[in-house]
């Protein structure tokens, strides 16, 4: 194995990429927070503009992240938060990025009669 640069070539052992120099750049703390910002930003926008979900009303923070649920959860007021964005949004409320909180007379009676997508594991359950 000592002899391995023999078949391998250049490149793998010198400090430098071919067509890239900057190595500096891409280990510093500002491009880590911009390479972690970034990704974040884009899943932000697709799901408070592009998701299914977008025209629920609700609150700003539902839309990107489920965090503030949780808060509420562990301060033990989600039921009078929920009754709270009911009664301001109405009766359709958008309280995570993928869940809808409904207060509607017919709501589960229309949802368990609904065809939804099932996975095959609860097509036998």
């Amino acid at each position: 194995m000592r002899d391995a640069h023999l078949f391998l070539p250049k490149h793998v052992f010198s400090p430098t990429v071919p067509g890239f120099s900057n190595w500096k750049f891409l280990i510093s703390w500002p491009s880590l927070c911009l390479e972690l910002a970034i990704p974040i930003l884009i899943v932000a926008l697709y799901r408070i503009y592009f998701s299914d979900l977008s025209d629920i009303p609700g609150p700003f923070w539902a839309s990107v992240t489920r965090l503030w649920h949780v808060r509420c959860i562990l301060k033990g007021k989600q039921n009078l938060r929920f009754k709270e964005l009911h009664e301001r949004y109405g009766q359709f409320v958008r309280v995570a990025p993928n869940e809808v909180s409904v207060n509607h007379p017919h709501g589960a009676l229309l949802l368990l009669h609904s065809n939804l997508h099932k996975v095959s594991y609860y097509m036998h359950v």
